[in-house]
């Protein structure tokens, strides 16, 4: 569920240079905020692996009517994956890319 908190909120799409170990792959990724409170927030990682998107999880095309919203480059799944609550000094460096808007965000909400 995307909900809002803190100076970062639920929906915004962030990306920072900082290796991210998912399963066998080590390199930087984007990320989705879910939940951001004043001490801490939900996150899910990006993949632009397509082929590796299992059934149920939420896929954005760059095709997609909301995709330039994103701040993505390239069609791109969420990890449906549990991501441990970080920080908020995770977001240290970061880049906000975007927002999850429009059918989207209503998939992700689902």
């Amino acid at each position: 569920m995307i909900s809002a908190g803190g100076a970062r909120s639920g929906g915004q799409i962030y990306f920072l240079r900082k290796v991210i170990v998912v399963g066998e792959a080590s390199y930087a990724r984007p990320w989705l905020v879910l939940r951001a409170s004043d001490h801490d927030a939900t996150i899910s990682y990006f993949s632009t692996k397509m082929e590796y998107r299992e059934p149920g999880e939420v896929e954005i095309l760059s095709t997609d009517s909301d995709f330039k919203a994103s701040g993505l480059r390239d069609s791109s799944f969420i990890i449906d994956e549990a991501t441990p609550d970080v920080e908020l000094d995770y977001f240290k460096g970061a880049k906000l890319l975007g927002r999850a808007t429009g059918e989207f965000k209503k998939r992700v909400e689902k």
